[in-house]
């Protein structure tokens, strides 16, 4: 008969400071919210009885600051992430001149960084190109050049060894 009677005690509190929550908020987004969570909570206190206390056990994660990345893997993450997206966007914009020109493979490889300052700064570029675009080579440097601000390296490949 005790347990019937704290359970409807409780049952009460919570009617009443839920009533004392609810009235509090504002109205707009947040009340529904508000509503829906306090209603489930409301229906978990009524039918506590049914399933015994023992059955609404939760078990709370023990959670460390020290789990949590710091901030300089954050710094770190996102730049990894700034260069990677920087370079590319080099290497699309680049290879979208070199479809125009080229009539055979090639290879873009930028040399982007972050300096002492955090700027992101592309400083070499380098094209591979195959023996039968030899003859292009001064007009990839040329639009490549007016593109990036910076005259690329071009290297012109036969097969397996490398001719400049």
């Amino acid at each position: 008969m005790d347990a019937i009677k704290e359970w409807a005690l409780m049952l009460c509190t919570v009617s009443v400071g839920s009533a004392f929550v609810v009235f509090l908020i504002p109205d707009g987004n947040l009340k529904k919210s508000a509503n829906i969570v306090i209603t489930l909570f409301l229906l978990s206190i009524m039918i506590l009885p049914v399933f015994g206390k023992d059955s609404f056990d939760v078990e709370i994660p023990d959670l460390s600051i020290d789990d949590f990345p710091d901030e300089n893997d954050y710094s770190q993450n996102y730049n990894d992430f700034f260069i990677t997206s920087s370079e590319l966007v080099i290497i699309q914009q680049i290879e979208d001149i070199l479809i125009e020109i080229c009539s055979d493979n090639f290879s873009v490889n930028p040399t982007v960084y972050t300096d002492t300052n955090g700027n992101i700064v592309l400083s070499d570029i380098h094209i591979f190109v195959f023996t039968s675009d030899s003859d292009k080579v001064n007009i990839i440097k040329n639009k490549v050049g007016r593109l990036t601000g910076i005259v690329p390296e071009v290297t012109v490949e036969n097969g397996n060894s490398e001719v400049y």
